[in-house]
């Protein structure tokens, strides 16, 4: 079954992971990551590679094209060697080539195409890579990935491209401490403890209280037995500051909820995960809710 409203599964129970695939590097180097996932998790993968197919090609063509990336099971790569070699190098240097892989080539625009694809075989994550935006880009359009987790109705996991560290002890969750983290946060405890994650959860406000809210204490208390520090901190530059705090704690993932009416969590009235998401250079994790 699919994550829905914010759910991460157990370890035991995630079994499909949907990779988008355009062969370029940075989706080469997201796949290491799906990889390192899949294997330690016991999932399968499937890649999927949408393409705009032109109006007015010939059959001959379009027989051709599926003939070169033989649409079919792949569970040991081998029909995809000629295709996509640096795939089956990255497994191999996993030591994961027992895990499954299927590869799917469908005519479509993107979004759409991964988004039905997640549908149809209820995966469990989308793991993507993204090269982030800026400027117009960033303000209008957004990157395919973003666009992705916005609709998306399960989990997703973008890669920056510039990220090449595998590593995955160390967790940042973003909260306001809401009751309805609560939930999402005692999910990521099982996740963390697949990979034997430290979780810190991290609160930027603009207005600082000196005194420790009654919530954090009430979150500690519940979370007592679990390897989490929670932390607010105060200041009016919030991007920054979690940029800063991923920095000086060495965070290997951060972790955050999207809304998934389309938007994302408006965090302290205004979309701090969109921006994170472009600029951050460790892997993203958004988990849906209502």
């Amino acid at each position: 079954m699919s994550n829905f409203g914010g759910t991460l599964k157990p370890s035991t129970v995630m079994k499909k992971i949907l990779f988008p695939f355009d062969f370029s590097m940075t989706s080469v180097n997201a796949f290491a990551y799906a990889i390192k996932l899949a294997k330690k998790v016991g999932a399968e993968i499937i890649t999927v590679h949408a393409y705009n197919f032109p109006a007015g090609v010939t059959n001959e063509y379009y027989s051709n094209l599926l003939e070169m990336y033989d649409v079919t099971e792949l569970g040991s790569f081998e029909n995809y060697t000629n295709e996509v070699p640096k795939l089956r190098e990255i497994a191999e240097q996993q030591k994961a080539q027992h895990v499954k892989l299927s590869h799917v080539l469908e005519n479509g625009e993107a979004v759409d195409t991964i988004l039905k694809l997640a549908d149809k075989n209820q995966v469990d994550f989308i793991v993507m890579g993204t090269n982030g935006a800026s400027g117009l880009e960033e303000g209008l359009f957004g990157s395919v990935t973003e666009r992705v987790m916005n609709r998306s109705k399960c989990i997703v996991l973008a890669i920056p491209g510039s990220c090449n560290d595998l590593s995955l002890s160390k967790i940042l969750f973003l909260s306001q401490y809401e009751q309805r983290h609560k939930k999402t946060l005692h999910d990521l405890t099982v996740f963390a403890k697949a990979f034997k994650a430290h979780i810190d959860v991290l609160q930027v406000k603009p207005h600082h209280s000196d005194d420790e809210p009654d919530t954090i204490s009430e979150w500690k208390k519940e979370f007592s037995n679990e390897d989490i520090h929670f932390h607010i901190i105060g200041s009016d530059t919030i991007e920054e500051t979690i940029t800063d705090f991923m920095e000086l704690h060495h965070s290997h993932l951060l972790a955050m909820t999207v809304k998934h009416k389309g938007l994302f969590e408006r965090l302290f009235y205004y979309s701090i995960a969109s921006k994170m998401v472009f600029h951050s250079k460790i892997p993203v994790l958004s988990i849906p809710y209502e």
